[in-house]
């Protein structure tokens, strides 16, 4: 969950996520929420590989799954002219001259044990009561 509430004063992330970020060098910033105008270009990429790769396609593993679509991509989805911007993705990628993020180290085993802890922390507390009470209503 990467925010665990909304308040007056703005939103409350989740520790995991703020740290990532702070590891990553970027900085979160929500949609409102139920608007699918405000992110609509990144869930549409996602129904695109959702259509047109995904439907019909097994894998053996992971390493297979990357393999295709690196094929895919490479024969497909970069070569076609996107509709909004009229270049092939892989023309303005090469434009953009991104780079890949560097390889953080993260300690999975630790984010495992603060999610624990969390959602130890977040259980509701329920009333125990001895059950003669129960006894006595019955």
């Amino acid at each position: 969950m990467v925010v665990l509430e909304r308040t007056a004063d703005g939103p409350r992330y989740n520790p995991g996520l703020l740290d990532f970020a702070g590891r990553y060098g970027f900085a979160p910033r929500l949609c409102r929420p139920y608007r699918a105008r405000t992110k609509g270009k990144v869930e549409r990429s996602i129904g695109y590989l959702k259509d047109r790769f995904f439907v019909g396609r097994t894998f053996t593993d992971l390493e297979d799954l990357n393999c295709q679509l690196l094929g895919w991509l490479d024969a497909v989805a970069n070569r076609r002219e996107h509709a909004t911007t009229g270049e092939r993705p892989c023309e303005r990628l090469a434009r953009e001259q991104l780079s890949p993020l560097p390889v953080v180290p993260w300690a999975t085993e630790l984010r495992r044990e603060e999610r624990a802890a969390h959602r130890l922390a977040a259980a509701p507390q329920v009333a125990a009561r001895p059950l003669a009470v129960y006894e006595a209503l019955t």
